[in-house]
């Protein structure tokens, strides 16, 4: 399991200059505190993590739910 200081280091070192913030382990945690659902994912390939999400579980009236990961996910340059 990563610790919120892992998270956020591999967003500060990964993460797009412009909104990384909303993938920050706080940002999630301010989010649940204002009633959204957050879920994180981390991405794994032959034992390296390769990058994260942090999704967002929005509802929209008579329509169910969508998800979402605003400016994301976020992946290390060697998935590329």
């Amino acid at each position: 399991m990563m610790t919120p200081w892992e998270w956020n280091q591999f967003v500060l070192v990964h993460g797009p200059v412009s909104g990384s913030f909303l993938h920050s382990w706080e940002w999630g945690v301010f989010q649940k505190t204002v009633g959204e659902i957050v879920q994180r994912e981390t991405i794994i390939e032959q034992g390296e993590m390769i990058g994260v999400a942090q999704w967002l579980d929005r509802k929209l009236p008579f329509f169910g739910t969508y998800r979402f990961c605003p400016k994301g996910p976020i992946f290390s340059q060697k998935t590329f």
